[in-house]
């Protein structure tokens, strides 16, 4: 009986978390809805601190700016400014493998990101590559 209960107590507990959390990033994306760019100054603020305490609240905006992007449709300058970004910072080990570890969206566009400005990626193209165009939704086949 009293395991039940503290099971069912559980069970409740976690739901709650989970609506919190889901309620949380409604209103974030709400918040980004009204001014995405104020999203971007954010993540180069948090990134411009030294140190990796902030790698974790970089990796939630820019999953957020994901969803944002892929809601507004404009999911390839989203694209062009995360591979910009990640280009920027690829020499941080640490907020790679947290970005990696964010989405896989995130861990996609790292992937094929190329590792210097101006280059081409892994297809030998300067176009956004497959990868990237299917988990944004923009294709839908698997591969070109």
């Amino acid at each position: 009986m009293r395991i039940a209960h503290e099971e069912r107590q559980e069970t409740e507990g976690k739901e709650r978390a989970a609506q919190e959390a889901r309620q949380a990033k409604v209103l974030r994306l709400a918040s980004l809805q009204q001014d995405p760019e104020a999203g971007w100054r954010r993540v180069g603020e948090l990134l411009a601190v030294r140190g990796t305490r902030h790698y974790r609240e970089v990796v939630r905006l820019l999953g957020d700016l994901a969803v944002l992007a892929d809601r507004d449709g404009t999911t390839s300058a989203l694209t062009a400014r995360y591979a910009r970004l990640i280009t920027a910072h690829r020499t941080k080990r640490a907020l790679m493998r947290d970005l990696r570890g964010g989405s896989p969206t995130c861990a996609a566009l790292i992937a094929i990101t190329p590792a210097k400005a101006g280059t081409t990626g892994l297809l030998g193209r300067r176009s956004t590559p497959w990868p990237i165009r299917y988990l944004l939704g923009t294709i839908r086949v698997c591969r070109p």
